[in-house]
């Protein structure tokens, strides 16, 4: 959070006249940094210190530290506010090699190098107006001088964290001017990019297409074909086959045995091989939540809560027509960890802060909230695998027993085919000779619906 410093005339009156702004509209602009900025959030420069441009109308700089609480809270303390061009003599003093004389904020632009940026208005399509500093691109001149400016990449910043799939560049100059770009100068690089030495300089070397020609060789030598990219979805839906696997656990094991034998020898009638496999089954605890009237349930939506390694929540949407066919399964999925608190407050039925609860009333308008309806116990062994391009795709063996209104159902058998970067025309193929050579039963059902039908029967008898 950030705060002021106890003395306030020095920000609100000594600096608000330097920098010629208006203190309320000031205030106004760090009340609404707090809505944005997250509770751990950490600010580092040369110590705990830190340094966020207002781009605005009026623009001007916050300097400050940074401090914990004892609730482990971040407490940004704002001792001064800076013009935009002025650097912060607390850089200059915990420098471990001094600057001496007067600063070139040419040579030394990280002296006035933001941490984070404040857009108001905010930039559109945006999800919130605080960016944090993530990648810098800077040109050196050919007299090893470096330029007055740098493009920064920046990423939006909410409460739930950083937005990474979110961006966009802006061109800073060193006189603190800022500038929203479509795509940096290409004659720009990363910072590390001038650390490293030219391969021309070095005479034990040889030019790039020796080393590629050598590349190819040791690639042709061991018969490794060369890896192709993972298959992009053409939509935000995923393609997965769902299969029951036999009835009881002696028919399943051997179901499970007969398709890791099948991949194990080849791509010949598969397509696949296998590249890893899972040698014991791993416990998973999955709680499905839904609302009174299961509004999820008939969406064709699920909520999930799932604690393995970490707490994760996930929102899973069927496509809208034509699941579950010869075993197909298209769903959009969206999944996010949440803290041991969120998890608290989602079992007390309240809401969380957390994406996949966010889009909760774009997937299910009506859905009130949330609470606990089917618990699910899993025991599941992946098959890793991957075709002749090293594009990889997985098989799920899963042992299902379900708790609901306090009795116990299962087990229940399935087998899960899954893309990870495989292309759909071949998992399809797999699924189809699976199907027709390992006898299983494509199943329309996912986990969560299986658990409501169950937990509608249990309620139909009492």
């Amino acid at each position: 959070m950030l705060v002021f410093q106890k003395n306030t005339d020095h920000i609100l009156e000594d600096g608000c006249i330097r920098a010629d702004m208006d203190p309320r509209w000031l205030v106004e602009v760090i009340a609404e940094m707090n809505l944005y900025l997250p509770d751990d959030w950490r600010l580092t420069r040369t110590r705990s210190n830190f340094r966020i441009q207002i781009v605005s109308h009026q623009s001007a700089t916050l300097v400050g530290s940074c401090f914990r609480t004892e609730q482990d809270e971040i407490l940004h303390i704002i001792d001064s506010l800076h013009l935009k061009h002025f650097h912060d003599c607390v850089d200059l003093r915990n420098r471990p090699e001094k600057i001496r004389g007067r600063v070139n904020r040419k040579e030394h632009p990280d002296v006035i190098t933001p941490n984070l940026y404040f857009f108001r208005p905010g930039p559109e399509g945006f999800s919130s107006p605080l960016f944090a500093r993530q990648y810098e691109r800077i040109r050196i001149k050919k007299d090893g001088s470096k330029a007055g400016d740098q493009y920064h990449r920046i990423h939006p910043l909410t409460r739930a964290g950083l937005d990474l799939e979110h961006f966009m560049w802006i061109r800073w100059t060193v006189s603190g001017q800022v500038s929203v770009v479509e795509s940096p100068d290409p004659s720009y690089h990363g910072k590390d990019y001038w650390m490293i030495d030219p391969l021309e300089t070095d005479s034990k070397r040889g030019d790039r297409a020796a080393y590629l020609r050598t590349y190819e060789s040791v690639l042709k030598k061991y018969r490794i074909t060369l890896p192709e990219a993972a298959e992009k979805a053409a939509t935000p839906y995923e393609t997965e086959f769902k299969f029951l696997a036999g009835e009881n656990e002696k028919d399943a094991a051997a179901v499970f045995d007969l398709i890791t034998e099948a991949l194990e020898k080849g791509t010949e009638f598969t397509g696949f091989t296998v590249s890893d496999q899972d040698r014991r089954h791993k416990q998973q605890t999955d709680i499905y939540f839904d609302d009174e009237n299961f509004t999820l349930f008939h969406s064709g939506a699920s909520f999930r809560l799932r604690k393995k390694d970490s707490i994760r929540v996930t929102l899973k949407k069927r496509f809208p027509e034509g699941e579950g066919k010869d075993g197909l399964y298209r769903r959009i999925e969206e999944e996010a960890v949440i803290t041991v608190a969120q998890e608290a407050e989602l079992m007390r039925g309240s809401p969380i802060n957390a994406f996949p609860y966010r889009l909760l009333p774009y997937i299910a308008p009506n859905c009130k909230l949330l609470q606990a309806q089917v618990f699910v116990s899993n025991e599941r062994r992946i098959l890793h695998i991957r075709d002749e391009k090293y594009r990889r795709a997985e098989i799920c063996f899963d042992r299902v027993n379900y708790r609901i209104a306090g009795k116990d159902h299962g087990p229940f058998f399935e087998v899960e085919i899954e893309s990870k970067g495989a292309p759909r025309e071949k998992i399809a193929k797999l699924a189809e000779y699976l199907r027709d050579n390992m006898g299983l039963e494509p199943s329309q059902q996912s986990k969560y619906e299986r658990g409501v039908d169950l937990l509608k029967k249990t309620n139909s008898k009492h």
